[in-house]
C-alpha cells in the first residue's frame, strides 16, 4: 500500500501537493455504515399534525406548538420556537391561504385565523364544509449558537487577523473562503440566530488541536480548534450555557499537515475532538453538533489525481468510522450531522439539488470559469455558497420538523334580523321602513333583499343596504290586513317572517282594542265590533292607527307586541305586555308603555309612562 502525505504549496488559492512515501502498514477502514452510530441526542423536534374546527364566521386563536415536543433527551428549559409557515418567515407579512383566509402567526406558535377574510368561505351554505390546511416548521428555542472549526465554518477569523489581506477579497467574498455566506450563517437565521466573530471562533487552516495550516503560510500565529475553543472560554467564563447550540467541525486540516501514517492522525484528530465535546459538556453544554468529514477524494483537488482521489476517500472512510466508534463509546450525548452522506447525495444526482458542476472549481485561481451557482466547489476544496446552503439545509432538517395544521371551516346560516317600522299609516295605506343586521361580516353591509307579502296578493321584493328601504302599498279592503315581511342576505339565508295585523280606525273618535278571550285566543275589536280573532303564536305585532279624533287604542292584558298610532286628537294609548311602539300625535293625552320598547309622544301629550 502506497502512504501518502499532504505538502502546502504557497498560493492564495491554498492548494496542494502530493508525494508518495514508503509503504505504511494497512489503514483499517471499516463499514460507512459505522458514520450513522454516532453517540446521539436527537434534536429533532416532533411537530405533531393539528386540527382546528370553526365556522365561517368565527376566528381561530391557537398554538401549533401545544402538542409538539423534542425527541430524546433535552436540557430543562429548552423549548420549541417556530421559524416558517407556509414556507415565510415568522414576523413578515400576513400570510394569505389558497382560501383567500388571512393567517397571522407568531414565534412562539399563536396564530390567528380569520375566515371572514375569504370570500370563498363566506360563501359556504348552511351545510357545506370546506378545509384550510397551513405549514409550520418547528425548532429549539436556543439561546446563542458557537462554532468552532476551519475554513468550512470561518466567516472573517482569518480575514480579521490578516487585516483584511487573506482571503483576497475579491475574488473571496468578505474573508470567506468561498463566494458568498457560509454554511452556519445561512444556517443561524432557521434557528432564530445570528453568528458574528463574536460567537463564530472558526479560523481558516485550524486543526483539531493547537496547530493551523495557514500559520507557516502566512507568518503569523494561528489558532487550531483548541485555541478557539480557550478564546470562547475567555470571552464567555468558565461555565457553559446549557441552553445554546454548540458546533465542531474539524479534522480535515489535519490531514493538510504533514505525515507519513494517516492512522495515528486519525487517532489525535479524534481525542481532540472528543475532548473538545467533553470540555464543553463538563462545562455545562448540553447541545453539541458534530460534523463529520466530506469526501476529500470527491473534491475537485482530489479528483485532480485518480489514485490521490483514492486515498483521501479511504481518509475520509476511516476518519468517520472511527470519529463515530469512538463517541458511541465515550457515551457523550452529541447531535452528529453526516456531511459525507448528504455531499455523496449531492454528487450521485446533482440535479436533484439545482447543480450541473460537482467535480470542477468555480474558481482557478485566477479567474471565475464556471458558474458558482450551480457549482458545488468554489475552489479545489471549498464549496460555493450554494453548496454552503445545502451544508445548511442538512443541519436544519436535524433541527426541524414540519407539522400541518387543518381547518374544518363549516358554513353557517347567519340569519339576518330585520327591523320594520310603520312611518304613516293613512286610510287604506301604509308606509314601510325596513332595515337589517346580520351577524356574518360579510353580509353585514347587504345587499339585502326586503321582500313583503302585502296580504291582499300582491308581492314586492326590493335590493337594497342594510340601512334600509322604503315601501308603500294602497289596499282596496279595510279596516284589517294581514301583511307578512321578510329579509335575505347575499349568502341566500333568510330571516323569520314577521307577521303583522294592520287595522285602521276612522276619522272620528275610534275604540281599537286587543284583548285575550277564551281559548287562548285574541280579540280585535273595532267601536265594539270583533274584526279578527287572532292566534298569538301565529301573529308577530299588531298595528293600529287611530287616525283623527279622540282615540283609545288599548292592548291592556295582551301578549302580542303592538305598534299603535293614535294620530292627532286626545288620545289614550295603552301597550301590552310585550315589547311595543306607542305614538301619540297632537293632544294626546296618555301613553302608557307596560313592556319594553318606545314611547313616541308629540310636544302636546300629557302624560307618557
Amino acid at each position: 500500500m502506497l502512504s501518502l502525505c499532504l505538502r502546502r504549496r504557497r498560493s492564495p488559492q491554498s492548494s496542494f501537493a502530493t508525494c508518495v512515501l514508503p509503504p505504511f502498514r494497512p489503514l483499517r477502514c471499516e463499514t460507512l455504515e459505522r458514520r450513522h452510530l454516532l453517540a446521539s441526542v436527537s434534536l429533532t423536534p416532533i411537530a405533531a399534525d393539528d386540527q382546528f374546527s370553526t365556522d365561517e364566521d368565527s376566528v381561530v386563536l391557537g398554538n401549533v406548538l401545544t402538542s409538539d415536543r423534542l425527541d430524546g433527551s433535552v436540557a430543562p428549559g429548552l423549548t420549541l420556537r417556530v421559524a416558517e409557515w407556509n414556507g415565510q418567515p415568522v414576523g413578515s407579512s400576513p400570510i394569505f391561504l389558497p382560501s383567500g383566509a388571512i393567517l397571522t402567526v407568531e414565534e412562539d406558535g399563536d396564530f390567528h385565523y380569520d375566515p371572514r377574510t375569504s370570500a370563498d368561505l363566506q360563501g359556504l351554505a348552511g351545510g357545506e364544509s370546506a378545509v384550510d390546511t397551513f405549514h409550520y416548521t418547528a425548532t429549539p428555542q436556543f439561546s446563542q449558537i458557537y462554532v468552532l472549526g476551519d475554513s468550512l465554518s470561518d466567516q472573517g477569523q482569518l480575514f480579521a487577523a490578516t487585516a483584511g489581506t487573506f482571503p483576497p477579497d475579491p475574488p473571496y467574498d468578505q474573508g470567506r473562503f468561498s463566494n458568498g455566506p457560509v454554511w452556519v450563517e445561512q444556517a443561524a437565521p432557521g434557528l432564530g440566530l445570528a453568528t458574528t466573530l463574536a460567537n463564530n471562533f472558526a479560523v481558516a487552516g485550524a486543526a483539531s488541536g493547537t496547530e493551523n495550516f495557514n500559520e507557516s503560510l502566512l507568518g503569523t500565529d494561528l489558532p487550531g480548534v483548541a485555541d478557539e475553543l480557550d478564546a470562547y472560554l475567555d470571552a464567555y467564563g468558565p461555565t457553559a450555557d446549557p441552553q445554546a447550540l454548540y458546533v465542531i467541525w474539524a479534522g480535515t486540516n489535519d490531514f493538510f499537515l504533514p505525515f507519513s501514517d494517516p492512522a495515528p492522525v486519525i487517532a489525535n484528530a479524534i481525542t481532540n475532538i472528543v475532548s473538545h465535546v467533553g470540555n464543553l459538556q463538563a462545562r455545562g453544554a448540553q447541545h453539541v453538533l458534530v460534523m463529520n468529514m466530506p469526501d476529500l477524494g470527491s473534491t475537485p483537488y482530489g479528483l485532480s489525481d485518480p489514485v490521490l482521489s483514492g486515498q483521501l476517500s479511504a481518509i475520509s472512510q476511516a476518519f468517520n468510522a472511527n470519529l463515530a466508534a469512538t463517541l458511541d463509546s465515550s457515551g457523550l450525548a452529541i447531535t452528529p450531522i453526516d456531511v459525507y452522506g448528504r455531499l455523496e447525495e449531492i454528487t450521485d444526482d446533482p440535479d436533484a439539488f439545482g447543480l450541473t458542476n460537482v467535480t470542477e472549481a468555480s474558481f482557478d485561481g485566477t479567474q471565475v470559469v464556471l458558474d458558482p451557482s450551480t457549482s458545488l466547489f468554489w475552489d479545489s476544496v471549498h464549496p460555493t455558497q450554494r453548496g454552503h446552503e445545502l451544508i445548511a439545509d442538512l443541519v436544519l432538517e436535524h433541527l426541524s420538523d414540519q407539522g400541518t395544521v387543518s381547518i374544518d371551516v363549516s358554513g353557517v346560516t347567519t340569519v339576518p334580523t330585520l327591523d320594520a317600522r310603520h312611518e304613516s299609516g293613512q286610510a287604506g295605506e301604509l308606509e314601510l321602513w325596513l332595515s337589517a343586521d346580520d351577524a356574518s361580516i360579510n353580509d353585514r353591509n347587504g345587499p339585502f333583499e326586503y321582500t313583503v307579502d302585502w296580504g291582499d296578493g300582491e308581492v314586492q321584493s326590493v335590493q337594497g343596504t342594510a340601512a334600509g328601504v322604503s315601501l308603500t302599498h294602497s289596499y282596496d279592503a279595510l279596516p284589517v290586513v294581514t301583511p307578512e315581511i321578510r329579509v335575505r342576505d347575499q349568502d341566500g339565508d333568510s330571516s323569520v317572517a314577521l307577521r303583522e295585523v294592520v287595522i285602521w280606525g276612522t276619522v272620528g273618535s275610534d275604540r281599537i282594542r286587543i284583548r285575550p278571550d277564551a281559548g287562548g285566543v285574541h280579540v280585535l275589536t273595532l267601536n265594539g265590533e270583533t274584526v279578527a280573532s287572532l292566534d298569538p303564536t301565529n301573529v308577530d305585532r299588531v298595528v293600529a292607527f287611530g287616525l283623527e279624533g279622540d282615540d283609545f287604542l288599548s292592548a291592556a292584558g295582551s301578549e302580542i307586541a303592538v305598534e299603535f298610532d293614535g294620530g292627532d286628537g286626545r288620545d289614550v294609548v295603552l301597550g301590552s305586555r310585550a315589547d311595543d311602539r306607542l305614538i301619540g300625535g297632537l293632544g294626546s293625552r296618555l301613553l302608557e308603555l307596560r313592556g319594553d320598547a318606545d314611547l313616541i309622544g308629540s310636544v302636546a301629550a300629557s302624560r307618557l309612562r
